[in-house]
């Protein structure tokens, strides 16, 4: 059963752990952060909900998407393969929730790598990486 607490609260906006961001970064090299606040950016080129990640540029970037969890997932799914198109690279941190949409029409389809990191706190979560 999904744990409630990873998808709902009082924001969709979930500040990713250092320690799994630094391991990424090691090997992804993130250039770019498209949705995130100014106070859990984890790049210096980021934006933030006012400026609008989905609306913005990605192209040729290495992305860290950590995207808010909700209705808009697929949204930000969808962004992420269509900048892949376009050079990015974009490494997804996202719920495991593999009966959705943007599973099946994306990540399956895309992904070039598709990890489900697993432990205590990382058991409902995925990282799927597009290019």
């Amino acid at each position: 059963m999904l744990n409630r607490s990873l998808v709902s609260s009082n924001s969709n906006e979930w500040a990713t752990p250092q320690k799994l961001f630094d391991m990424l970064d090691s090997e992804f090299h993130f250039t770019l952060d498209p949705c995130s606040s100014h106070m859990n950016c984890k790049t210096d080129k980021h934006y933030t909900i006012n400026e609008n990640g989905l609306q913005q540029d990605w192209s040729g970037e290495h992305v860290f998407m950590n995207p808010p969890y909700g209705y808009q997932t697929s949204q930000w799914i969808e962004k992420a393969y269509k900048e892949s198109l376009r050079g990015a690279v974009v490494v997804c941190l996202i719920v495991a929730r593999t009966d959705t949409s943007y599973w099946h029409d994306i990540i399956f389809k895309y992904a070039a790598q598709l990890t489900f990191p697993g432990g205590k706190l990382m058991k409902y979560i995925a990282l799927a990486v597009i290019t």
